[in-house]
């Protein structure tokens, strides 16, 4: 299959992996970073050190939700991983849509 062709048949599946691209590139960093989870830690006085303070207290337990967005917050890891959860549902959307399709 000639590569025009793969990429028009494919057009949906390009856009979610542009969207995946830009949501982890920027705008997950950008939301975790405003809730609180930053390079040096938990940020004081913010949302992440809220939860923290009401839910963890002082004992955050090691691999829960809030200690891997605090890891992730200071390694800034996030643009990888989060690029690839959203390319992969966008894949998995294009081709739910082909099967809808033909269905």
């Amino acid at each position: 299959m000639p590569l025009l062709e793969t990429l028009r048949d494919n057009t949906t599946a390009l856009v979610g992996v542009g969207i995946g691209i830009v949501g982890a590139v920027v705008v997950i960093p950008v939301t975790i970073s405003a809730i609180g989870f930053g390079s040096l830690g938990v940020g004081a006085g913010s949302t992440a050190a809220l939860i923290q303070s009401a839910i963890y207290g002082g004992a955050v337990a090691k691999g829960s939700v809030f200690a891997t967005l605090t890891s992730l917050g200071m390694t800034g890891k996030i643009s990888v991983l989060g690029g690839m959860a959203l390319t992969a549902v966008a894949v998995g959307g294009h081709k739910a849509l082909g099967i809808c399709r033909k269905g």
